[in-house]
């Protein structure tokens, strides 16, 4: 059984049968980048649209969206999301970064870099043929992911804020890069492009 949900880390999902975790993240200032663009973007649900629209922020730019923390802008995402629902995860401070560290040590069969989905899905099909059928590398050539901004007209002072102010993610990305590519080797898969 597979079970497909969006939600930030829970241990206990009340499933009857052994469960594992797998995710996919993307460097922290690109995941916010294209995060800012995708909340002002028609490919998202009319209700969530029209909530968007009442909000006042759909035409302010990155910068603003970045200070203000507004939604689809704010800071250290993905270390709360994987640290989970504990007060301090709310934070994104080294505490929620190292419980995140753990939570993806212990329950995370694989969390993917979505730079390198080719080697991503490859994994998934080698730790959980179950559930991933083998894809060719025709099919995998077919994913992509929001090309429809640009990421050459973000200044280098605003790049270099929003790397700052993501700090946990930027080491949390770190250490699922690095424990991804050692799953890979483990698994002998090398990215299509190699």
């Amino acid at each position: 059984m597979a079970f497909v949900a969006h939600f930030y880390f829970r241990r206990n999902l009340n499933l009857p049968q052994a469960h594992t975790y797998i995710n996919q993240v993307r460097h922290p200032v690109r995941r916010l980048v294209s995060h800012y663009h995708y909340m002002r973007s028609t490919n998202r649900p009319a209700y969530r649209i029209k909530e968007f629209r009442a909000s006042g922020e759909r035409n302010e730019t990155l910068e603003k969206c970045f200070r203000l923390q507004h939604k689809g802008c704010q800071n250290n995402v993905m270390t709360r999301f994987f640290c989970g629902r504990h007060f301090y995860c709310r934070r994104g401070n080294g505490r929620a970064l190292h419980k995140a560290m753990n939570n993806i040590k212990r329950f995370y069969a694989i969390v993917g870099l979505l730079e390198y989905y080719d080697v991503y899905l490859q994994l998934l099909n080698k730790r959980l043929p179950k559930f991933f059928p083998k894809i060719s590398n025709e099919d995998i050539g077919r994913f992509k992911y929001n090309p429809k901004y640009s990421f050459d007209n973000i200044s280098k002072d605003l790049i270099a804020a929003i790397t700052r102010a993501n700090w946990a993610d930027v080491k949390l990305y770190s250490f699922v890069k690095k424990r991804f590519w050692k799953q890979a080797k483990a698994c002998e898969i090398r990215t299509l492009s190699s």
